[in-house]
This record gives C-alpha cells, sequence and structure tokens, in this order.
C-alpha cells in the first residue's frame, strides 16, 4: 500500500535510455539515449498540420520527441536524413527536455519534447551491434 501523496509512477528504463514518456520526463535536461522509430513530424501541435521537414521518435508508448525545438533552424531535416531513417528503429542520443526551451527572441513556440544540440542518429540495427562489439 502506497503512502499518502505518494504516486504510481511507470517503471523506468535502465541508466540513460529514454524509451516512455515516463523516461523522457525524468531524464529532462540530461543526456540520454532515445531509443524508437524516426519519423517526420510537423512543427506545430495541431494534429492536422502538415509536415514540413521537421522529425521527431516515437517512444515505445507513442509519444513524441521532437529532434531540435521546432523553432530552431535545424529543426528542419537535412532530405538525406528523413529518406535514410523514416519509419526505421533509431537511437538519437542528445541532451532531452520535456518541454523544448524557448526561442531567444521571445516569439510563441511549440512546447513540445526535443532533443537539443548537436545530436546524433543511428540506425538500430547499427547500435545494437555497436553495444556487443560486433560492428564490422
Amino acid at each position: 500500500m502506497k503512502a499518502h501523496g505518494e504516486r504510481e509512477c511507470a517503471a523506468l528504463s535502465p541508466d540513460g535510455e529514454v524509451r516512455t514518456a515516463a523516461d523522457r520526463d525524468a531524464r529532462s535536461g540530461t543526456m540520454v539515449e532515445v531509443f524508437g522509430t524516426y519519423e517526420e513530424a510537423a512543427s506545430g501541435k495541431a494534429p492536422d498540420a502538415p509536415k514540413d521537414g521537421h522529425a521527431a521518435v516515437r517512444l515505445d508508448d507513442g509519444s513524441l520527441v521532437h529532434l531540435q525545438p521546432p523553432w530552431h533552424p535545424d529543426a528542419v531535416r537535412p532530405a538525406d536524413e528523413l529518406a535514410r531513417y523514416a519509419g526505421k528503429p533509431v537511437v538519437v542520443k542528445g541532451i532531452l527536455f520535456k518541454q523544448c526551451p524557448p526561442p531567444p527572441d521571445g516569439r510563441a513556440y511549440a512546447r513540445v519534447p526535443c532533443m537539443v544540440m548537436d545530436i546524433v542518429i543511428m540506425h538500430r540495427r547499427a547500435y545494437d551491434a555497436l553495444q556487443r562489439g560486433t560492428l564490422e
């Protein structure tokens, strides 16, 4: 039985792995490895917003982590990256925020979870091979 005020939390993935929104929220502001499926995403929060070159990782629970704050110029991903990773399992390493930081000019922005700064993206199979030490 839980003590008064104690919340039930979803189990967290080990170490710096992010696989769910619970992981994302617990590790906000830290260097992490985000596991999920790469997909093109809209820069806005509206469900019917058009895709515009932005990308995100869809976590196991269906939540998204954007690759850069939507207001940042690097949020529009290179076309070759979109083609190479779209719909594929990936691991993205970088600094994660459960709510992206505001733009320096003070304008309105979508407050979505995002990675920031220099991020590294790799296919999940390459990541797994590196972890096993079997990459040739």
